[in-house]
């Protein structure tokens, strides 16, 4: 079995697609990761042939750090975000 994530979309999957970058496809969609499953091992994937196969037996722990990471994730994705917002020229306004 195999799993794709990260859908590549927009001016980043035109780019690959000039460029000839390798990329997962499925029904006209397109990503840059995949998962894949055999009865001993699971297997993550990237598009540049990278990967990092997991154990069945320490998939669990696999997923615990992943959820821990992802707490982390969040928050680096929300600090991006403000500091985003910040160095924007948009105009905030407060009236009473």
């Amino acid at each position: 079995m195999n799993i794709l994530f990260g859908e590549v979309t927009g001016e980043y999957l035109e780019s690959c697609l000039e460029l000839g970058s390798p990329l997962f496809r499925v029904e006209n969609k397109y990503f840059d990761f995949s998962v894949d499953m055999c009865s001993s091992h699971f297997s993550i994937s990237d598009t540049l042939g990278r990967y990092v196969p997991i154990g069945v037996e320490e998939f669990e722990e696999f997923y615990q750090a992943v959820k821990l990471a992802r707490g982390y994730a969040k928050a680096m994705a929300k600090a991006q975000y403000v500091s985003d917002l910040v160095d924007s020229d948009e105009t905030l306004f407060v009236c009473d």
